[in-house]
């Protein structure tokens, strides 16, 4: 039987120091029908340099490289959207890395991709300065749904037609999950580490407050004192350049990451990082 097509996207802007790991992390996977884009924001370092350099790596490999300038983060992936052919696709960013070079291949082994399982992810190891955390996402109950977009697959038909609402600079990704939850789709969680990141310096972690006021919106929550009190936050911090995950990794010392019941410590750091 054949392997459903799979497309993995990275966008990168000035990614020098953490491209090539990126792409190799994609192209030494095992999966034997994967398409690879990389949609690069017109980069001013070396990043293009790198991109052509690992690519000349894998010479038989299915790979795009699109480079122009673009309106943020969700609008470049956007156009890894556009440019996708397969029946998944994967949103794999400058920094980010599949787990293993059997990540995928594993995980669409085990994955029911009967419709309407239309988004389907699995779990995620974290990296922090202090040590790697692995994140089980099996969701609890129904309104306890935790996801990352390193470890979700969404079919491309679908992605084509809703894409990410630029609206949402920050939080677009989760939009398209409650958009597609609406009409009708369903989000199913495998028990596979899927993906790894740096939970730490990441546009999510950088923009934590202005995620969140997205989110308010995205949910329909009442706007009420909490909504304000972000504002005011993301206010200041914009006004006086003050980097949310400095406040954000303050919070969360060894302690508190530790006394997540979702998180459990595998190492002080992952071999590939």
């Amino acid at each position: 039987m054949k392997h459903p097509k799979i497309t993995v996207v990275t966008v990168c802007y000035n990614a020098a120091a953490e491209i090539a790991s990126t792409m190799r992390s994609v192209l030494n996977q095992s999966y034997d029908n994967l398409e690879y884009i990389l949609v690069d924001g017109a980069s001013k370092d070396d990043t293009l340099d790198i991109i052509q350099k690992v690519c000349a790596e894998f010479p038989s490999a299915d790979i795009t490289v699109r480079s122009e300038p673009d309106n943020g983060i969700f609008d470049a992936m956007n156009k890894g959207i556009e440019l996708a052919t397969g029946d998944w696709i994967n949103f794999m960013n400058a920094g980010d890395m599949f787990a293993d070079a059997n990540a995928v291949r594993d995980f669409f082994h085990i994955a029911d991709l009967t419709p309407p399982n239309d988004i389907i992810y699995g779990d995620t190891i974290l990296k922090y300065p202090f040590g790697c955390y692995y994140k089980d996402c099996k969701p609890k109950h129904a309104a306890n749904i935790t996801w990352c977009h390193q470890s979700l697959f969404a079919r491309v038909s679908l992605m084509k037609r809703m894409r990410f609402n630029v609206r949402y600079k920050y939080n677009a990704d989760h939009n398209f999950i409650v958009q597609s939850q609406k009409q009708g789709s369903r989000l199913v969680y495998f028990p596979r580490v899927v993906a790894c990141y740096k939970d730490y310096d990441g546009f999510s972690t950088l923009n934590t407050c202005k995620r969140t006021i997205d989110t308010y919106e995205i949910e329909g929550w009442p706007k009420d004192w909490r909504y304000y009190y972000l504002v005011v936050r993301n206010f200041i911090q914009s006004t006086f350049h003050i980097r949310s995950f400095r406040g954000n990794l303050e919070a969360r010392k060894l302690q508190s990451v530790e006394a997540n019941t979702r998180l459990r410590r595998i190492a002080d750091v992952v071999p590939w990082w």
